[in-house]
């Protein structure tokens, strides 16, 4: 959707990311370093738009810990919502 289901986490190189890209397939819309948490985009208002989702699962992963922790979606209801043609269309609105 609009920041992925992956950050990238780590050190920031051209080689990592490229790393990144070739094995998650797209380049990371939210960068998490050492202090540091950026949105990335193809223009300033998808890269606050990916930060501020970011910053939102942040905080939904810590209050979940209240309600016994996260469960996290397969990799395969994880491709659907990221490929599915309504959440594409509502990304590329932006």
């Amino acid at each position: 959707m609009y920041a992925k289901s992956y950050p990238y986490e780590g050190v920031l190189t051209v080689d990592n990311l490229r790393a990144f890209q070739r094995v998650r397939g797209y380049a990371p819309r939210v960068v998490v370093t050492d202090g540091a948490v950026l949105g990335v985009g193809a223009s300033d208002k998808v890269a606050r738009l990916a930060l501020e989702l970011a910053r939102d699962g942040a905080g939904v992963k810590r209050l979940a810990r209240a309600f016994g922790g996260v469960r996290y979606l397969d990799d395969r209801a994880r491709g659907f919502i990221e490929n599915w043609e309504v959440e594409s269309y509502r990304a590329k609105q932006v």
